[in-house]
């Protein structure tokens, strides 16, 4: 007997034990996490050679974004918190099994009220070793109810977290756009930029030419120098960029975040964002299409239905229940046999607190109604915002245009007249204009770049994918409304 109680506490021991770990465990799970991730990226690879159009970077995105991926499983995780809550429903069904042996034989007597004397012989009317089968199936009206405003607000939030899944999508659509066009603004001009950088270190050497042959004043010189620097940063500051964007864009896309990747640059040779509805109708659509705004209404109908089931807890529990009883007791005169019966109980004191809950969750409801609408206004405001930034964006490009056309017919004459036999000063005019043109060049790339990205930020911030059919869409509601006039 003592053999055996050392051997259960030592297996009681090593179970106690068993959870815990050191420093050195978790570093060494945490490297061995590291490797096996690190594995499972690292077998996605990138084609280098191939140039990504926007739709594809998009598509990738929402196939491999890990942050997305993680939105889908709250959402299954929802799922069976709803499926849980069903079940939850079903009576309470339980079997329990007795066992009890006594030390000596039960046995008991009777005396006689009246005589005070012994009326009865001692006799037994169990045995020494005894058990019982018992099964139980019991239905609280209570608790269905709960269990069925449960199963509602499961489905509210499996509701909420596909909504919620659809924001970070929108989101991630947005932030691909976004480092798609910080590619592609500079990619085109990433090679003419290490030349250009090259032709800034190569004209130091004209510098002193100039200075040691007098046709420059030391003034005019630095000033050049200057100017020359300025463009220098200006231009490490593109290519260094470009890197960044690069690593940013294969992260999200589920790649590895090297500086490796080439992007379909067509969208940038010239304007293509028409047709841009009213700012009147995005409102109206934003406050329609907004997921977040589609979360605050579910999260009102969720407290809603709290409010119900803290009434409905006030409710007397009512318990209907059955039993079947098996006894091995050889005595009894019925061995065997079925209860059927109803149980009604009411926890007095508990009301107070339970009619505070109702009013608490009746209050909670009017702070989600009052967020939702300061939620409106600031998805107006948005829009707004937006909208301004779109057009102040499409007014920049345009000035960028010009004055990009301006450069290159500069250049193109100050060619001409170098060709038609210049000297060192010339070939140092023309080197600085070349210069200032692949800047203005890579300026009104990025002007297009920030333009487009205005009109993506537009659709993220009404909450659609596209503009297609809105224009539509506001006609049919004109007609409904001059029919109902």
């Amino acid at each position: 007997m003592v053999r055996l109680s050392g051997i259960a506490a030592t297996v009681f021991c090593a179970l106690l034990f068993w959870g815990c770990q050191s420093s050195d465990d978790a570093a060494e799970r945490r490297a061995e996490k590291a490797r096996e991730h690190f594995e499972a990226l690292s077998k996605r690879g990138i084609n280098t050679s191939k140039e990504y159009t926007l739709p594809e970077c998009i598509n990738d995105a929402l196939q491999h974004n890990l942050d997305l991926k993680v939105e889908e499983l709250q959402k299954a995780v929802a799922e069976e918190h709803k499926t849980a809550a069903l079940l939850g429903m079903l009576p309470k069904l339980t079997y329990q099994y007795d066992i009890k042996s006594r030390s000596n034989e039960p046995g008991s007597t009777s005396i006689d009220l009246k005589t005070d004397e012994v009326s009865l012989q001692t006799s037994r009317s169990s045995k020494k070793v005894e058990s019982t089968n018992n099964f139980n199936l019991a239905l609280s009206v209570l608790d269905f109810g709960l269990a069925y405003f449960n199963s509602v607000q499961a489905q509210d939030s499996i509701v909420l977290a596909d909504t919620q899944t659809k924001r970070v999508a929108q989101n991630l659509s947005y932030e691909v756009a976004k480092a798609y066009f910080e590619v592609a603004s500079i990619q085109n001009a990433i090679y003419a930029t290490e030349e250009l950088l090259q032709k800034c270190k190569d004209l130091q050497t004209v510098f002193k030419n100039l200075e040691d042959s007098r046709a420059l004043s030391r003034q005019r010189i630095l000033q050049e120098r200057r100017r020359f620097v300025n463009l220098e940063k200006s231009l490490m500051f593109y290519r260094r960029n470009y890197e960044t964007s690069c690593i940013r864009l294969r992260s999200l896309m589920g790649y590895l975040p090297l500086q490796s990747i080439r992007v379909d640059t067509s969208l940038l040779a010239f304007m293509n964002v028409h047709n841009v509805p009213d700012v009147q109708l995005l409102e109206e659509l934003a406050l329609k299409k907004r997921p977040e705004l589609s979360q605050l209404d579910i999260q009102a109908h969720i407290n809603t239905v709290e409010v119900r089931k803290s009434i409905v807890k006030m409710m007397p529990n009512v318990n209907l229940f059955t039993d079947w009883i098996h006894s091995s007791n050889p005595f009894l005169y019925n061995q065997s046999w079925w209860e059927l019966g109803i149980r009604a109980s009411y926890e007095l004191l508990k009301l107070p607190s339970k009619i505070m809950t109702t009013s608490a969750n009746i209050r909670q409801g009017e702070v989600i109604e009052m967020r939702t609408k300061a939620l409106s206004i600031a998805v107006m405001a948005q829009v707004r915002i937006a909208y301004a930034n779109l057009m102040e964006s499409k007014n920049i490009y345009e000035f960028r245009e010009k004055t990009s056309s301006v450069y290159r017919q500069h250049l193109d004459m100050a060619r001409k007249a170098f060709q038609s036999g210049g000297g060192a000063m010339a070939r140092f005019e023309l080197d600085r204009l070349e210069l200032e043109a692949a800047e203005r060049d890579i300026l009104r790339t990025q002007a297009l770049a920030d333009c487009y990205l205005a009109y993506y930020r537009l659709l993220n911030t009404v909450g659609v994918s596209s503009f297609e059919g809105v224009e539509t869409q506001k006609k049919v509601t004109q007609t409904a409304a001059l029919s109902i006039d």
